[in-house]
């Protein structure tokens, strides 16, 4: 049995249409979840997901938007490209970098989170959220979050897998992952993903003659490319 019918939350399949639903966490990423907070606000920081869970479907209006010139694509420091002077393999690379491709997102999962500082926010209403690296470093609005998950994080249940540059993922100082959950997720194998994209649930994806062109490259720079816990 291929392993998207047998374990179908790997890949985000076991739910339709949902983002961003704290109840679709782990029960234990919330418990750890809400000691992270618990810390956070001791130090003046209201921690806050701004996006968690992100069913298949969801992941796939993301990469659609952006692969048909719909929605911003980011250059390496977070600046708009110009979506209409890219090839298609460019477009693929460029989404890449800042977003995962349906079915390889770890929020898929029910582990991971990105994270706010909601006190910026309450003072800031008008404050619009890019989820960039400059807003979690000095002078940045969230630069008392990015310190502090810089010195808690180590001794807490969650790691960055984005936390450095490692030519694939751009560095996600507000991404984390709960490190004893997403040990049920790494049987994932790049046959797997080959399988994938050959069954129905990719029939519509855009860009897709390009991602099988690059599969294998695809699923070591930008899945399994992370850093350890």
């Amino acid at each position: 049995m291929k392993l998207f019918n047998s374990r179908p939350d790997i890949f985000g399949l076991n739910r339709t249409h949902l983002l961003n639903n704290l109840n679709d966490l782990l029960p234990a990423v919330s418990q750890s979840l809400e000691h992270l907070q618990s810390t956070a606000l001791s130090r003046g920081i209201d921690l806050k997901p701004v996006s968690t869970f992100r069913s298949f479907e969801a992941q796939k209006n993301i990469w659609n938007l952006k692969a048909s010139g719909k929605r911003t694509l980011l250059n390496d420091n977070g600046e708009p490209i110009d979506f209409n002077s890219l090839k298609p393999v460019e477009v693929m690379r460029a989404i890449l970098r800042w977003s995962a491709f349906p079915g390889l997102s770890r929020h898929h999962w029910g582990t991971d989170l990105d994270v706010i500082d909601q006190n910026y926010l309450n003072t800031n209403p008008d404050y619009k959220v890019q989820l960039i690296p400059s807003e979690y470093q000095k002078g940045g609005p969230f630069a008392d979050l990015g310190d502090f998950l810089n010195h808690e994080l180590q001794d807490s249940d969650f790691f960055r897998p984005y936390e450095i540059d490692r030519d694939g993922v751009a560095p996600e100082p507000w991404h984390l992952s709960h490190k004893l959950s997403v040990k049920n997720f790494n049987n994932f194998k790049i046959q797997d993903f080959l399988d994938f994209l050959d069954s129905p649930h990719c029939e519509d994806i855009e860009l897709l003659d390009a991602v099988k062109e690059e599969a294998e490259f695809i699923f070591i720079n930008y899945f399994v490319n992370i850093s350890s816990p």
